[in-house]
C-alpha cells in the first residue's frame, strides 16, 4: 500500500489528487469505501467515498486521455 504525508486542510482534495500517483489514488478510494461500509448508519449524511471517487475518477480520466505524467 502506498504511503504519503497527511493532507493539510488548506487545499481542496481535487487539487491534491494531481500530485498523487495512480496507486495512491486507488488506495485512497479503497480506504474511503471501507470506512463508509463500516459506519453506514452512523454517518448517513456524509458521502466521503462518493466525493473522493468523483475526484479520483476525474483525475485518472484526465491523465489517461492526455497521457499525463505526475510532475509535482
Amino acid at each position: 500500500m502506498a504511503s504519503f504525508a497527511p493532507f493539510t486542510d488548506d487545499q481542496p482534495f481535487e487539487e491534491k489528487v494531481k500530485c498523487l500517483a495512480d496507486e495512491e489514488l486507488l488506495d485512497i478510494w479503497a480506504q474511503s469505501q471501507q470506512i463508509e461500509s463500516i459506519v453506514p448508519g452512523r454517518m448517513s449524511s456524509l458521502s466521503i467515498s462518493r466525493d473522493y471517487e468523483r475526484a479520483i475518477i476525474n483525475e485518472l480520466s484526465l491523465r489517461s486521455s492526455r497521457g499525463l505524467q505526475i510532475n509535482c
